[in-house]
């Protein structure tokens, strides 16, 4: 009659036999490329980061470090205690010298157009910051597919190999995208493709 062996931590790690030499090269070797990849991952925080912003007030964008001019010309949001975004004061007349006797308190209208705290960003519009993120999810869904595929198929150092070269590839474009479709593009290659890097690379160190 053979004897049950009780199954618990001790066991476990004994029939998996010590943390060698080999073990520590692997996990060093997969750490690498995921640390790197994780750069363009946190890299959202910054790329789709909110905007300041307000209206653009001819006759005033003149007077260079001076923005006395704003309290008399865009409204306030007591609750953001920041400059309205969307509108400003109506002007009683074409504004020449952009002063209070130019403008009416009393009104408002509308912007025609914008002065944003970083000039020339691709993310200036606020839908253009949403439509980032649901792109890049929309690449990691394509990535858990594509890479169970390939690992299947060629393994899971092919997976790791093309998933960090796929990530510094795109991911370098994209840094110097020269335009928001470019850089939209690129963002979700480098999900689709770069994606499925981490849990590739997870496997491969828990496996080997």
């Amino acid at each position: 009659m053979v004897e049950k062996k009780e199954i618990n931590l001790d066991s476990v790690l004994e029939s998996l036999g010590p943390y060698g030499r080999y073990n520590l090269l692997n996990f060093v070797l997969l750490l690498f490329p995921v640390l790197l990849s994780s750069f363009y991952e946190c890299g959202f925080i910054f790329e789709a980061q909110a905007q300041m912003y307000r209206c653009k007030v001819d006759g005033c964008e003149l007077r260079v470090n001076d923005t006395s001019w704003i309290q008399y010309a865009i409204p306030t949001n007591l609750e953001k205690n920041n400059s309205e975004s969307c509108e400003r004061f109506a002007p009683l007349k074409p504004v020449e010298q952009c002063v209070p006797e130019e403008f009416s308190t009393n009104k408002t209208i509308p912007c025609e157009e914008f002065v944003y705290e970083l000039e020339g960003s691709l993310v200036e519009e606020e839908w253009r910051r949403a439509l980032v993120g649901t792109v890049h999810n929309s690449g990691m869904f394509v990535a858990m597919l594509f890479t169970g595929v390939l690992s299947d198929r060629y393994g899971r150092k092919a997976a790791v190999g093309l998933a960090a070269t796929s990530s510094c590839v795109f991911g370098l474009i994209r840094a110097f995208a020269p335009n928001f479709t470019t850089y939209m593009v690129m963002h979700f290659l480098e999900a689709a493709f770069g994606g499925g890097l981490y849990p590739s690379a997870y496997l491969s160190s828990s496996l080997d």
